[in-house]
């Protein structure tokens, strides 16, 4: 139980970082 926690917990932290670098790259697009 404990690990199926940690790897929900893992990979909603990497879709997270993935999300928050789509976002910055966005940004930096449309600064251009």
């Amino acid at each position: 139980m404990a690990h199926d926690f940690l790897q929900s917990f893992y990979t909603r932290k990497r879709r997270l970082r993935r999300h928050s670098a789509l976002l910055s790259d966005i940004k930096i697009n449309s600064n251009f």
